[in-house]
């Protein structure tokens, strides 16, 4: 899942089955990046799109 700096959800993808996402039609601003695995582990990123 993709969320924008307010917290409203941009992309939902299943990572086992896309393994990309284009982020070139988004706009400047700080986005988060939540990655959940099978066990529910959760990892989150930051992206700062210039």
């Amino acid at each position: 899942m993709i969320f924008d700096n307010s917290g409203r959800e941009i992309v939902v993808r299943n990572p086992l089955t896309s393994h990309q996402i284009n982020i070139s039609s988004f706009s400047p601003g700080i986005y988060y990046f939540v990655v959940t695995d099978e066990n529910q582990y959760r990892k989150s990123f930051k992206i700062i799109k210039k």
